[in-house]
């Protein structure tokens, strides 16, 4: 026989395996050579190995090997370090700490996945970090960007000299003022 295999996917578990020649009411299909059946498809297949072959009345053909991988890992959901803005710089930075390798991609907010876990000039908000290793996506981590601090105006202030009395003198700030 041929055969076409669906492999797991981080969301099931299982494959299936159909079938896809010959076909025919006159057949019965089977893997590892027992229970066959009418139908050329077999679902809700564990990982493994298994050995398909067709039957027409008593002549059963050869075995075509197939193999039903398994499901890959969804991977964790990440964690990260944020560093917000400051007076000096209106945008922030996520860098993911966890999950990292070769194998992993890195968004926020679910598209335009890329393979550094860095993220620059990240204007002020909520966002989603996600990771995915090939189809499979983590749950989400959500971070917030705080908006900066305005940078104080200028200050203004009175200022009292030294006199003959006094050696020193007073500074007081009258503008801005405030907790």
């Amino acid at each position: 026989p041929t055969a076409n295999v669906t492999q797991p996917t981080c969301n099931s578990a299982t494959g299936t395996i159909q079938i896809t020649n010959p076909l025919g009411a006159q057949y019965e299909y089977s893997i590892n050579g027992s229970d066959y059946q009418s139908s050329s498809v077999f679902s809700n297949i564990a990982p493994g190995t298994y050995q398909l072959t067709v039957k027409e009345e008593d002549c059963v053909s050869l075995p075509l090997e197939v193999v039903i991988t398994a499901s890959p890992d969804i991977p964790q959901t990440p964690t990260a370090n944020i560093t917000q803005p400051t007076c000096n710089s209106a945008t922030g930075t996520i860098q993911i700490t966890n999950p990292l390798g070769n194998q992993y991609e890195y968004s926020i907010n679910g598209s335009d996945y890329q393979s550094s876990p860095v993220f620059s000039n990240i204007t002020p908000g909520t966002y989603q970090l996600t990771v995915k290793e090939e189809d499979c996506v983590s749950l989400p981590l959500e971070v917030v960007i705080i908006t900066s601090a305005d940078i104080p105006e200028a200050p203004t202030a009175n200022v009292t000299q030294p006199t003959c009395n006094s050696a020193t003198g007073t500074i007081q700030i009258t503008n801005p003022l405030g907790a």
